[in-house]
């Protein structure tokens, strides 16, 4: 009894501070979830694929001795562009994709330190950054506003 006082109590408070209430369902919960769900999932996927080939030794064929110094600058902004563009797409708010990108590629540093076959590279990580900059930019439609809008329209209609 004094539980269940408790919990209304907490409940209206929480409804006069604004807050909704965590638990709600309806069409347009249900809606607004497969929408997120539709959005993150690609971020998650892409943080797989990021993780998943940064956890593999570098293949002989793309490191620097067979190419050219400074390659792998190249492959974290290839990296991480999408995964900005992603993140972009689904928060709409480019200081948070940004911070995302740069948490998310200090992380993936970390991981790679932890490895006897990579080590943590600073300009790894400025890399990672930049790469979520490129990516937030594509994102807002500032670059390439009309192609992409093109694209979400066609990307709409399946």
């Amino acid at each position: 009894m004094v539980i269940e006082l408790l919990c209304i109590a907490s409940r209206r408070d929480g409804i006069a501070a604004g807050l909704k209430p965590l638990a709600t369902t309806g069409p347009e919960t249900t809606k607004n979830m497969k929408k997120n769900i539709k959005l993150w999932v690609p971020v998650i996927f892409w943080c797989g694929l990021i993780f998943f080939l940064s956890h593999r030794p570098v293949p002989e064929n793309f490191s620097e001795s067979q190419t050219f110094s400074g390659i792998d600058i190249i492959y974290h902004i290839l990296a991480y562009t999408p995964l900005a563009f992603l993140v972009y797409r689904a928060k709409k708010n480019f200081l948070f994709t940004v911070v995302f990108v740069a948490l998310y590629g200090l992380s993936d540093e970390i991981h790679q330190y932890c490895l006897p076959y990579r080590s943590f590279e600073v300009v790894d990580l400025i890399s990672d950054s930049m790469g979520g900059v490129i990516g937030g930019v594509i994102g807002k439609k500032e670059a390439l506003g009309p192609l992409l809008s093109w694209f979400a329209r066609q990307t709409r209609r399946g």
